[in-house]
């Protein structure tokens, strides 16, 4: 069986590297390494966040939503995976969002550095990280008591995300929830505006051999996907396209409240769903159970979320 798994996986272009899962003092470690084409991808967990989706998730009837997590045996609050992606390519190490940091301590978040050193990494040693979004669950990690995380990196945020998020009028004039976000903008970018390190991109622009950034906007004005593309196969990074995999999978129309514009995040996502189910390539989400990565497929009226099989052989090895 084994055997047979690591075929079908590597006439798809990926292949399975290994995991860790480990307690430590009541914490579990995890990190899942893949490989597309040429690329390593190492899925960094910065651990969970508790959240009511009954009450997360819009425009869908919230019966017909606790319905569908019941039937999921999904329980409230629901523990939400966050996610993180580190690609190893021509020579470079690329992180893919951060995490929270400490902005939702003490219960959520933060295993970003306790997980990157487990699989054999620290902040020192990545080259560039790039920003889904400016989130707090995405670029909290950028600091840590206030004090940058990676010092030697060029942090490339989304040209539309940053004028959207790092307006100081826009700011002032903000109320509750979005003055919070503001707000938490600052305290993640802010540190590493002084010293030079903040690119901005454009969607449609190649920041690395085989990474290109494009439009995924709804989420936030500057929500954007980075596909990474070797070999001939090809994973789009999509960030917070889903939340909840048990109801937005089956049933797209269904938004979230964190959604700047919940119309713009339907129909992005539907039109992800639809070509990714088409062409078949694979998707990686940050929100999704770990590690994330896996499949859609047309199911009905939805889509069906197909994860990627759990496996520990290398078959270079």
């Amino acid at each position: 069986m084994a055997v047979r798994l690591t075929a079908l996986l590597a006439a798809a272009g990926l292949s399975l590297l290994g995991t860790a899962a480990s307690a430590e003092n009541g914490r579990q470690i995890g990190y899942y390494r893949v490989t597309l084409g040429d690329m390593r991808i190492t899925v960094i967990s910065d651990g969970t966040a508790f959240r009511d989706t009954v009450k997360l998730l819009t425009r869908l009837d919230a019966k017909l939503v606790a319905k569908m997590l019941h039937d999921a045996y999904r329980e409230q609050p629901t523990e939400l995976s966050i996610n993180a992606f580190l690609i190893e390519t021509g020579g470079k190490r690329i992180l893919i969002d951060t995490g929270a940091g400490d902005l939702f301590k003490p219960r959520d978040g933060g295993r970003l550095i306790e997980n990157l050193k487990a699989a054999g990494f620290s902040p020192d040693d990545i080259d560039a990280v790039l920003i889904t979004h400016i989130h707090a669950d995405h670029t909290g990690g950028l600091v840590f008591n206030g004090k940058k995380v990676f010092t030697r990196s060029k942090i490339y945020i989304p040209e539309a995300d940053y004028a959207f998020w790092m307006d100081e009028d826009a700011a002032k004039r903000a109320v509750e929830p979005l003055k919070h976000v503001y707000d938490q903008a600052r305290t993640c970018i802010g540190p590493y505006i002084p010293t030079g390190q903040i690119r901005t991109f454009a969607w449609g622009e190649q920041l690395f051999p085989g990474i290109t950034a494009l439009k995924g906007a709804g989420h936030t004005p500057g929500h954007s996907y980075f596909a990474l593309e070797s070999a001939g196969q090809k994973m789009l990074m999509v960030g917070d396209t889903v939340h909840v995999a048990e109801v937005q999978f089956a049933r797209p129309d269904a938004s979230v409240q964190f959604d700047v514009d919940q119309k713009a995040a339907t129909e992005q996502r539907k039109a992800l769903f639809d070509d990714a189910a088409r062409r078949g390539y694979w998707l990686a989400f940050d929100h999704v159970s770990f590690p994330g990565i896996g499949h859609v497929r047309a199911d009905g009226d939805g889509y069906a979320w197909i994860p990627i099989p759990y496996g520990v052989n290398d078959p270079k090895r």
